[in-house]
């Protein structure tokens, strides 16, 4: 539960200890049954806490970086504990909705399995700088001394944007991640399939070749591709977790050696319904009879318009013709 949502629920008394959030949760005893598990939960919390109760976009401030660099590893908890003593209410709230939300997604998970109806997770590719997983391991991503971004993420210009797209995030120090056998990815994907039972990945190309621009650079015009240990990588992540429930995100220009990892591991590719209509009924790719075996369905992305919004509002005229004819109706005048 991301604490953007938590403004949303009830009104809680303002102070909620460990026993009220407890007992509220149907937890019993289960706030201290479950520490190992509310760690990382616990370095989450603070890490948004401390972000909505100063109003800051990121988490990290020279002075931690410097003690950190300095070989003091706890630098940045400790001055997060001193955040969290500061901030204990709100961060005692967030706490609360994650124990809450915790349950009864397991609950709803349990109820899926029964009925025999598997969950799709997403994950996207990259994490935001001020993420917990930057603040705890910066050596994985390319940060200067000071912790900010060397080199973000993003595409380089193509048919729909002249400059490009600069998403900002940090990219990843691939020869780290490869030296600790890629243990943080492994134990993002070992989580989040404790909660789903298959995972979308986003920008699955960015597993062979990312594209990394200048983190002082306004725009991503001045980026530049590099490689990712692809093999090696997908064999560990097999090595260690065996089969591999992915989706992988291949919209867009992917190169052939994507589509020969996706042939080899047997991971599913997407097709887009609404993209279906722009041009011929015959060879569309998207169009339901041109599908593939093992490709996965979805009427749009979250970069969509719904099906009913994309038709009323951004449909061309000879879209809506071609999904008319595609679907036996007719479009009104």
């Amino acid at each position: 539960l991301h604490p953007l949502h938590v403004g949303a629920e009830p009104r809680l008394p303002r102070k909620i200890d460990r026993d009220v959030y407890a007992e509220a949760a149907g937890l019993g005893d289960g706030v201290d049954q479950a520490r190992e598990r509310r760690a990382p939960c616990e370095r989450i919390v603070v890490a948004f806490g401390v972000q909505f109760a100063r109003c800051v976009l990121c988490w990290i401030s020279r002075d931690a970086a410097r003690d950190a660099r300095r070989g003091e590893p706890g630098a940045v908890d400790q001055r997060a504990g001193q955040d969290a003593h500061r901030f204990g209410d709100q961060l005692t709230k967030i706490k609360f909705f994650q124990f809450v939300f915790s349950r009864q997604w397991r609950q709803l998970r349990a109820y899926a399995r029964q009925k025999r109806i598997q969950l799709i997770g997403d994950i996207p590719i990259y994490v935001n700088h001020d993420s917990v997983d930057v603040w705890k391991q910066p050596e994985i991503f390319k940060l200067d001394e000071e912790g900010k971004p060397l080199m973000v993420a993003g595409v380089p210009p193509d048919y729909f944007s002249v400059t490009g797209q600069r998403w900002g995030n940090p990219v990843y120090d691939w020869e780290n991640l490869k030296a600790s056998r890629y243990a943080w990815w492994i134990r993002r994907i070992k989580h989040n399939l404790t909660l789903c039972d298959v995972l979308r990945i986003d920008h699955f190309r960015g597993f062979f070749q990312y594209w990394e621009i200048p983190g002082h650079e306004p725009l991503a015009m001045k980026g530049q591709w590099s490689s990712v240990p692809t093999q090696d990588f997908f064999a560990t992540l097999r090595e260690s977790l065996g089969y591999l429930p992915f989706i992988a995100e291949d919209l867009g220009i992917i190169t052939e050696d994507v589509r020969e990892l996706m042939n080899e591991e047997g991971f599913p590719g997407m097709k887009i319904f609404v993209f279906a209509f722009n041009g011929d009924l015959k060879n569309h790719p998207y169009l339901p009879h041109n599908y593939k075996p093992n490709c996965v369905v979805y009427t749009g992305t979250h970069d969509n318009n719904t099906v009913q919004g994309w038709f009323q509002k951004e449909a061309s005229a000879k879209e809506k013709e071609n999904f008319a004819q595609y679907c036996g109706g007719s479009v009104k005048p």
